[in-house]
């Protein structure tokens, strides 16, 4: 992707699009604006532009960014969406952790799987030291109610 516009980022990284509505705030969702825009182009079907799609062919562009950044990782989309499956997670958080240059900065409003993500890979897999030193995770809060309900599962 590259640069952003968004202030507190430098770049955006959306091996997966496409996101499903989970609460209030997604009435104003910009990335189904966008999606909707991009319809027929840019990886996004013509006839469902906002489906959750994941896509391996945009997996290793951060690793090819020689300077470091702080990155959004799936501005357009929800990376803990039920229809993304734990092994292409693996396989994003695999360039994380090869390319400890970068900042990786992920939100979510689906905290409780994203930490039976991570709950995963300490477990089954004897993972300790992660998520990686260089991955920030954050839950989207549009309201007190759904930061009362999401910042708790952060944390």
């Amino acid at each position: 992707m590259g640069t952003s516009k968004i202030e507190w980022t430098e770049a955006t990284w959306n091996p997966v699009t496409g996101c499903t509505p989970i609460s209030e705030g997604c009435e104003h969702c910009y990335a189904k604006r966008m999606a909707t825009r991009l319809r027929g182009r840019s990886g996004y079907p013509e006839d469902e532009p906002f489906k959750v799609t994941f896509h391996p062919e945009k997996l290793w562009e951060p690793y090819h960014w020689r300077k470091p950044r702080k990155i959004f990782v799936c501005s357009m989309g929800d990376l803990f969406h039920e229809d993304i499956r734990w092994w292409n997670l693996n396989k994003v958080f695999a360039v994380v952790e090869a390319s400890p240059w970068h900042r990786f900065m992920v939100l979510t409003k689906r905290p409780q799987r994203m930490r039976g993500y991570f709950n995963f890979l300490r477990s089954v897999w004897r993972v300790r030291e992660w998520p990686a030193s260089n991955l920030w995770l954050g839950v989207t809060a549009e309201n007190q109610q759904r930061a009362d309900e999401r910042i708790p599962v952060l944390l």
